[in-house]
């Protein structure tokens, strides 16, 4: 149930050179998340523990800008198993189920870190607990929150591999405070401005277009016009962009080539009607003219 979520490392295939105007946020999560697992996997044990990984990230910032795609870049840069977990993988409708499958998550974790555990959303699986919370869903939470404790304690020796879990919500004022004090590293993604917009659609032209064999952008295209055009769009909204242009483009191509394969289809018949009338004039001629290729 679990571990269909897991992606290695080598399978993710994005690294935060595919991450546009970003610079400041992936500067943070270099310095808290990849650098210490560099040191932990360059001196184990003998690191201080105050260059040791943090036991909670927590990426928050308006729909669309960079959350999910920093998380999968943040492990294929660390080099950790990307584990991917969705309130439904924890929740189960027989009680006792889901702290079982609290346990097991933690458990998976450890087995093949270092680990990136990513949970997107997290505000709607850990929000604030009140009086009126359900008592299941108040017992799921408790054992999350000790088990993440011993990841805290876990990473502080450095004796084993790190976890790490990254959390990623547009709603960070709904998270409970017992969560927030085990997220000590909290990265704001904030909507691009124009720089950074010219910076994603520069990133996502060159990809779409190499993968396509393209040499590249043309000369025609006024990035920066694009970018002043789209103020107030998200990473998303941009990629949106591209892809509505990119299908026009594609729409185009396969009209013109579909109007060259009827000319050609034109072209063959007629040669074919030709031939047949030739060949019906003079059958008793021993030279038959040659019959056309078909296409």
């Amino acid at each position: 149930r679990l571990v269909s979520g897991v992606v290695a490392a080598k399978d993710i295939g994005v690294s935060f050179t595919d991450i546009g105007g970003m610079t400041s946020e992936l500067e943070e999560v270099r310095d808290n998340v990849v650098l210490p697992m560099q040191v932990w996997k360059q001196f184990g044990s003998k690191a201080s523990d105050m260059m040791s990984c943090p036991a909670g990230v927590l990426l928050y910032g308006k729909p669309g800008t960079g959350k999910t795609l920093t998380a999968m870049a943040l492990a294929s840069e660390s080099g950790a198993s990307f584990l991917n977990v969705k309130s439904a993988d924890l929740m189960d409708k027989f009680i006792g189920e889901s702290d079982k499958l609290v346990r097991a998550l933690f458990s998976l974790a450890r087995k093949i870190a270092p680990t990136i555990i990513f949970i997107d959303e997290i505000d709607t699986m850990i929000r604030k607990r009140e009086n009126n919370t359900n008592e299941h869903i108040a017992s799921l939470q408790g054992i999350l929150l000790s088990e993440w404790d011993g990841l805290k304690d876990q990473n502080s020796r450095c004796s084993t591999a790190p976890v790490v879990i990254l959390g990623a919500t547009n709603r960070p004022m709904d998270l409970d405070p017992a969560i927030l004090r085990r997220l000590p590293v909290q990265i704001k993604t904030k909507m691009p401005d124009l720089k950074a917009r010219v910076v994603i659609f520069e990133k996502l032209l060159h990809k779409q277009l190499c993968d396509d064999g393209d040499g590249g952008v043309s000369s025609e295209v006024d990035l920066k016009d694009l970018a002043m055009r789209t103020e107030d769009y998200s990473g998303s909204d941009l990629r949106e962009v591209v892809r509505v242009a990119l299908s026009q483009r594609t729409k185009r191509s396969l009209t013109t080539a579909l109007k060259l394969q009827q000319v050609k289809q034109q072209t063959y018949e007629q040669a074919m009607q030709r031939y047949e009338s030739l060949k019906k004039k003079d059958k008793q001629n021993a030279i038959l003219p040659s019959k056309p290729e078909a296409i």
